[in-house]
């Protein structure tokens, strides 16, 4: 007998299987539902078959995107990876930002190599302590040494009594102690500077005075010769007009006589003056190249250098009575005496000049002109005496006026 089996098939899918429901009593009802179920079966493989090649299609297309976009989607992590990298990322974030950055680090390294190394330490140690023995090379030792030697604390503290403060203004020094303080530093005496400058005077440093340097201002500048001195030519003279503003001091009246090229200027200014004057003629009151007695009075006496002459004119009245060998006039200016020369260097005779009387008659008297030395330059005309005297006697008042016409009394000694 056949087992009964009750199969349902009201499942979510339609039946397929003709509506076929209850209970399956006999094979030929197995049959019936394996067929159906077949058919079914073969539906579903046919739709599955279809749903994976659909899904087969889009793997295809999902890769070949994945590859365009160089995504390994195999090798990618997932949510809770993600999440635990990122918590890892901020750990390390934060304990980055406790480190030291580069430069630190560097400047850390360069502060540990210029650290000192025992070797260098020791090293410094043994310079500074040197040969100083055993017992006497530290600074315990040392002020241990000191303390027991009484003899070289009271020197210490002499030595630092001894010495110029700075620090106080109250040291009570001996003259002796401040004259050795000062020797030593190179310093002076208070008030030696003040005294020095106080001696300083006008004359002692040898400064112009006002007067002195009015005339400085005046005078001829190193800016008006400088040209002519660096050239050599005279034309560098030109617009140097300070030049003319100069006074010649050491002027002379020269010889008339040509000017030669040994000559300097002032000797040609002298020549040239000279030969200007023996071009005119000019007459000078006797009284001021010759001395005259108080005896002869009103006198219009004259002298002149005339060519080379020496010319004498005028009148004059006595107060007096003269007699023979009174003078009438002693030459003293060289430029108005005459030349005179004699072998036996005697006085010598030079002229004999007449003079007129007008109060009585035009009776001829004579003037007697005379050296008493020779005179053959200037130095001779200078220091030598000449007179003019009287030749006659018994000339007094009554006399009148006494003229002398023009005439020359010799050759001038300087021409």
């Amino acid at each position: 007998m056949k087992t009964a089996a009750h199969i349902n098939l009201s499942g979510d899918r339609p039946n397929r299987w003709g509506g076929i429901t209850g209970n399956i009593t006999d094979q030929a009802d197995l049959n019936v539902v394996l067929d159906a179920f077949s058919d079914e079966l073969g539906a579903l493989l046919d739709e599955l078959n279809i749903t994976a090649n659909n899904l087969q299609s889009q793997i295809i297309q999902i890769q070949a995107l994945a590859q365009t976009n160089e995504l390994k989607i195999g090798t990618k992590a997932d949510q809770a990876d993600l999440e635990t990298t990122n918590q890892q990322v901020e750990q390390n974030r934060l304990a980055i930002l406790t480190k030291a950055d580069i430069s630190a680090l560097a400047q850390l390294a360069l502060l540990v190599d210029t650290k000192a190394d025992q070797s260098y330490v020791n090293q410094q140690i043994a310079n500074l302590v040197g040969s100083a023995p055993e017992a006497l090379n530290t600074i315990y030792e040392l002020a241990a040494a000191i303390q027991n030697d009484q003899s070289l604390i009271d020197s210490l503290n002499q030595s630092v009594a001894n010495r110029v403060r700075f620090d106080i203004a109250t040291q009570a020094l001996t003259e002796i102690q401040k004259d050795n303080a000062r020797t030593n530093i190179g310093a002076e005496k208070l008030g030696t500077a003040q005294q020095l400058v106080s001696q300083i005077t006008v004359a002692s440093i040898g400064a112009a005075t006002a007067a002195q340097g009015a005339k400085a201002d005046t005078a001829l500048q190193s800016a008006d010769v400088a040209p002519v001195a660096l050239s050599g030519l005279f034309s560098s003279l030109g617009g140097q007009n300070k030049i003319f503003d100069v006074v010649y001091s050491a002027y002379a009246l020269g010889s008339n006589t040509a000017i030669s090229v040994a000559d300097t200027l002032g000797q040609m200014l002298g020549k040239l003056q000279a030969q200007i004057d023996a071009q005119k003629i000019v007459w000078v009151n006797l009284s001021t190249v010759a001395t005259v007695p108080a005896y002869v009075v009103d006198s219009t006496l004259q002298v002149a250098r005339i060519d080379g002459l020496l010319w004498i004119r005028g009148g004059f009245r006595l107060t007096s009575v003269v007699e023979q060998y009174y003078p009438l006039a002693t030459f003293t200016n060289a430029q108005y005496k005459s030349y005179s020369y004699h072998l036996s260097n005697q006085g010598k005779l030079l002229n004999i000049i007449n003079i007129y009387r007008s109060a009585t008659s035009a009776q001829q008297r004579q003037l007697t002109y005379q050296s008493n030395s020779n005179v053959t330059n200037a130095s001779q005309a200078a220091s030598v005496q000449q007179f003019l005297y009287f030749s006659i006697d018994s000339l007094s008042s009554t006399d009148g006026v006494i003229t002398i016409a023009p005439v020359v009394l010799g050759e001038l000694a300087i021409k």
